[in-house]
C-alpha cells in the first residue's frame, strides 16, 4: 500500500489579501505545487485545514479553494489557538496516516520540502519530529532591497545555516501521528507549538537542512510583537512545566555561538544589517518590558509576515 500523505494548516485570520491573493491562498498553491502533493494519487492524500477562532472570512476563502482541488479538508473551531488546531487535525487526520507534515498559513514551501522532511523521519526511526529550515524571503533578493530588520534576517539564516544551528519551527514540521496522538499539545496557555517542543523533546527532532520553507520577515513593528509573544510563550511554559527550566537554559546558551559570530562578524555585515542588529537589541529591551503586562489577545495578528508572490531558487 503506498504512504499516505497527510498535511494540516492551523488557520486564524488568513484572509488579508497581499496583490490581491490571501496568504492562505499562496500557502496552499505552494503545498499543492509540491512534489509530494502531485506525485501523490488523490486517493492517497490530503490537506486539512483547520481554522479555529477566526474573524474574518479564513474558512470561506479555504472552502472555495477546496471546491477546485480534490483533497482538501475544512473544518472549524470555536476556540483559537494553534495547539488545539494541531490536536484537532491529529484526530480528524485519517486513519492511513502515520505522518502529518504541519505548515503554517503564511509561508511558502519549496518543491521538494514536504517529501524530504517526511523521508528524513521515516528514515530514522529514533525522531518523532522533522522539520526544514525557515529561510527569510529577503535572502531571495538583492541586498540593496532589504531593510535593516530583513538584512538582519538574512545574515542570521547564512551563519545558522552553515554552522547547523537551525532549530524546529512551527512555520513547519512533520510529526509521527502515533506519537502526538499519545502526547498532544498542551492547550491550557498560550504554548508557541515550536517553543514547547523544543523544550520538551529536544532529543528527538531531526532537521533537515536540505528542505525550505520560506517566510516574510516581519516590520520592525511586527518583529517587536514577535518578540513579546515569544517571551510570554517562555514564561507560561516555564510556569507550568518547570522540569523545562534546565532544557530551555541549555537551548539559550546554545544560541550564544550564533550571537558571538555575527558580532565577530559585524565588520563583513552590511550597514542595513547593523541597523537591524540595533533595533533587535531594542525589541529585546521593549519586549521584556511589554511581555509582563497582561494582554487580552495571546497571538496578535502580525499581517507584515504574509507572503507575497512566490520566487523559485
Amino acid at each position: 500500500m503506498p504512504e499516505f500523505l497527510s498535511i494540516g494548516i492551523p488557520a486564524r485570520n488568513e484572509a488579508a489579501s497581499i496583490e490581491g491573493v490571501s496568504s492562505i491562498e499562496r500557502t496552499i498553491s505552494s503545498i499543492t505545487k509540491s512534489k509530494a502533493w502531485r506525485e501523490t494519487a488523490p486517493a492517497d492524500r490530503e490537506l486539512i485545514v483547520c481554522v479555529n477562532g477566526s474573524r474574518d472570512k479564513t474558512a470561506q476563502v479555504a472552502r472555495a479553494l477546496a471546491k477546485g482541488i480534490p483533497g482538501i479538508k475544512v473544518i472549524e473551531l470555536k476556540q483559537a489557538g494553534k495547539n488545539n488546531a494541531i490536536n484537532h487535525i491529529a484526530r480528524e487526520s485519517s486513519s492511513r496516516a502515520d505522518i502529518i507534515y504541519f505548515s503554517d498559513a503564511d509561508v511558502l514551501v519549496k518543491r521538494d520540502t514536504i517529501g524530504k522532511t517526511n523521508r528524513a523521519l521515516r528514515a530514522d526511526r529514533k525522531m518523532e519530529f522533522a522539520a526544514p529550515i525557515v529561510v527569510p524571503s529577503a535572502a531571495f533578493v538583492h541586498p540593496n532591497r532589504r531593510g535593516p530588520t530583513s538584512s538582519l534576517y538574512a545574515e542570521v539564516s547564512r551563519v545558522a545555516r552553515r554552522d547547523k544551528l537551525y532549530r524546529l519551527t512551527g512555520q513547519g514540521f512533520a510529526v509521527r501521528k502515533k506519537f502526538l496522538i499519545a502526547n498532544p499539545m498542551p492547550t491550557k496557555k498560550s504554548f508557541g507549538d515550536d517553543r514547547f517542543i523544543n523544550y520538551a523533546y529536544p532529543d528527538k527532532i531531526k532537521i533537515v537542512y536540505d528542505a525550505i520553507v520560506v517566510s516574510r520577515v516581519a516590520s520592525a513593528r511586527g518583529h517587536m510583537l514577535q518578540r513579546v509573544r515569544h517571551k510570554r510563550q517562555k514564561r507560561n511554559i516555564l510556569e507550568a512545566r518547570p522540569d523545562l527550566r534546565e532544557t530551555a537554559k541549555a537551548q539559550t546558551k546554545e544560541l550564544s555561538p550564533m550571537r558571538a559570530k555575527l558580532l565577530k562578524e559585524i565588520g563583513q555585515l552590511s550597514p542595513r544589517a547593523r541597523l537591524g542588529l540595533v533595533v533587535n537589541q531594542f525589541a529585546e529591551f521593549w519586549a521584556a518590558v511589554k511581555a509582563r503586562r497582561k494582554t487580552k489577545e495571546a497571538w496578535p495578528t502580525i499581517r507584515s509576515t504574509k507572503t507575497g508572490r512566490r520566487r523559485r531558487k
